[in-house]
This record gives C-alpha cells, sequence and structure tokens, in this order.
C-alpha cells in the first residue's frame, strides 16, 4: 500500500477501536439476502446508516454486483438505494433470472484489473464519513459477498 493508503487505514482502525471501546457498534455494510423477481432483483444489507452508491473505483454500471449461474447470467443494468427502504438495494437486470443463481459483490473476478484499482471492487458504502489526514475522506465500503438470490419478495 502507498504511504497515504496507510494513514487512511490506520485512521479507520482508529476510528473502529474509538467506537468499540465506547461500547458502540462499527461494522461495514454487509450484503445480506437476495430475492429477484421479474427483471429485479432486491438485495437486502446491515449497515450502520443508510447505504449510498458511489463509483469512485470504476466498478461499473453494475457497481461491484455481478450474476453468478450455469448459462448465461442477465447482466445488472442499474443498481439503486431503494427509495423506501436505505438499508435495500434495487438491482434492474437485463432479463428474469431463470435458475439456481449468486449474486456476488466485489468477489470472483480473476486477475489483475490493468487499471490500478482491485479487481473485486465495488460502489457501495454507508452515510458514515471522516476527514483523513491523507487529504481526502473515510468510508466504510461494503464487505464482498456471494449470496443465493431466491425467487419472490420483491
Amino acid at each position: 500500500p502507498t504511504k497515504s493508503a496507510r494513514i487512511r487505514m490506520a485512521e479507520m482502525d482508529a476510528h473502529a477501536i474509538a467506537a468499540i471501546g465506547a461500547r458502540k457498534e462499527w461494522f461495514c455494510p454487509q450484503i445480506l439476502l437476495a430475492e429477484h423477481e421479474g427483471k429485479v432483483l432486491r438485495v437486502i444489507c446491515r449497515a450502520m446508516s443508510g447505504l449510498v452508491i458511489e463509483d469512485r473505483f470504476a466498478a461499473g454500471a453494475g457497481c461491484g454486483f455481478a450474476l453468478h449461474m450455469k448459462g448465461k447470467a442477465p447482466v445488472i443494468t442499474a443498481v439503486e438505494v431503494d427509495p423506501e427502504d436505505g438499508q435495500s438495494l434495487i438491482l434492474t437486470l437485463s432479463a428474469p433470472i431463470k435458475g439456481a443463481a449468486h449474486l456476488a459483490y466485489a468477489y470472483g473476478v480473476e486477475g489483475p484489473s490493468g487499471d490500478g484499482f482491485s479487481a473485486n471492487r465495488g460502489a457501495l458504502r454507508d452515510g458514515w464519513t471522516a476527514s483523513s489526514r491523507a487529504g481526502d475522506s473515510l468510508y466504510r465500503w461494503a464487505l464482498p459477498a456471494f449470496v443465493p438470490c431466491h425467487p419472490g419478495g420483491v
């Protein structure tokens, strides 16, 4: 890691230790459940504040999400925070899911990216932010995930 990356990592550790020392929760957003109906995939998350989509790492239109299944998987064409539930996402698909599928987030990409960022990257974080001595801001980015997609419930 670069010097500024090491500074940001140490600052994130310090924020987490301070919160836990004060007996407060501290965790990065987690993906818990994926349910599909038609061309919509609803993703239920757990975060300490409302979810935010911010593509700082060039994760693309799928924001770091990808479907894995036998045969050709539908493409994720849009990702948005559910306007009725800030702890959920709505993913729009190019076609309905037919058969067993898993949703990956910032997970499962093989090989180098070629652009200086990790090949496994995403655009999902919560609303927490803090200033960094490295000259930018700190964020709690979502953890990588690989969850089964269940029919219904959208």
